[in-house]
């Protein structure tokens, strides 16, 4: 009887630590254990950068109905020419800004919806802005280099992202430090693919730098990090993966202001690369938990 009871319990402690959200989608003890941090007195301001899962691949059909028809006047889109409210479907008036040489799909969404509509619900009062700026198919060594970074190549990606911000303050006659600044990074398939060990070797000390020339370009005091660590099975060979992930984690973990999520168990479209639109909701409550626990 008493060993039966012990594999219940066995039974159930498995269940509990597998099924659990925050297993799989935060690292909690590491990354919230000791949140809340302070009271939330500014607007937030929340960048969404790197690869194409920054972008998006959710489908606007495949929403739940709660968000197929969600706006809010607090919560706006900087979309390339104006900062417009927020809503699915719309890619000039506000869903997706336009990318660098050519524009999002209009029918695509990426975790702004459901992240949006959860933190204006928790932060009754607070505005909440976005600027998106995700590109696909994009090597953090090859295409968002800063003079400091290891790899030669083209400072493309950077400037655009800087420049994309700088327009949102001008459309808005504000100040970089007016708001609370949350950059969500999700990139590093590309650098982890098994032809790019340099890149993958070179990535902890790349992402480094490229936060700290954000803080720099765009003399930001404070800035809060969101790092979407990538799947470990995206390929079969995984070498480079583990130099990423590993590297993802430790820059997360070098400073009080950074956090790490992890995708793992996060449903993806047939190309194992891009979360799906119940992927995109996901990695929206993992950044909702984070962002929502840091304020008291």
């Amino acid at each position: 009887m008493y060993v039966i009871k012990a594999t219940v319990w066995l039974f159930l402690l498995v269940v509990l630590v597998t099924c659990s959200p925050n297993t799989n989608h935060t690292a909690v003890d590491e990354s919230i254990a000791n949140l809340p941090v302070k009271e939330l007195r500014k607007p937030l301001l929340i960048i969404m950068d790197g690869q194409s899962n920054n972008g998006g691949h959710g489908l606007v059909t495949e929403l739940p109905d709660y968000l197929k028809s969600f706006h809010s006047n607090r919560v706006k889109i900087w979309n390339g020419k104006e900062v417009a409210t927020l809503k699915p479907g719309s890619n000039n008036n506000g869903q997706m800004l336009l990318s660098v040489g050519g524009s999002w799909k209009k029918d695509w969404f990426g975790s702004e919806l459901e992240l949006s509509y959860r933190l204006q619900e928790h932060f009754t009062t607070s505005e909440i802005y976005f600027v998106k700026t995700g590109q696909g198919g994009k090597a953090l060594g090859m295409d968002a280099k800063h003079p400091d970074f290891s790899v030669e190549s083209v400072n493309e990606l950077h400037s655009y992202l800087i420049a994309n911000v700088k327009a949102f303050l001008n459309a808005e006659n504000s100040n970089i430090n007016d708001y609370e600044v949350w950059y969500l990074w999700g990139q590093g398939e590309r650098d982890a693919r098994p032809y790019n060990t340099d890149k993958a070797n070179a990535y902890k000390h790349n992402l480094e730098r490229k936060l700290q020339a954000i803080q720099t370009d765009l003399h930001l005091k404070e800035m809060h990090t969101i790092i979407t660590v990538i799947n470990s099975r995206i390929f079969s060979d995984t070498t480079n993966i583990a130099a990423v992930r590993g590297a993802q984690i430790a820059v997360a973990k070098a400073s009080d202001n950074r956090f790490y999520i992890l995708s793992e168990n996060w449903d993806r479209d047939a190309d194992k690369l891009h979360f799906s639109t119940t992927g995109q909701l996901a990695k929206a409550t993992a950044e909702y938990q984070i962002i929502s626990k840091y304020y008291k």
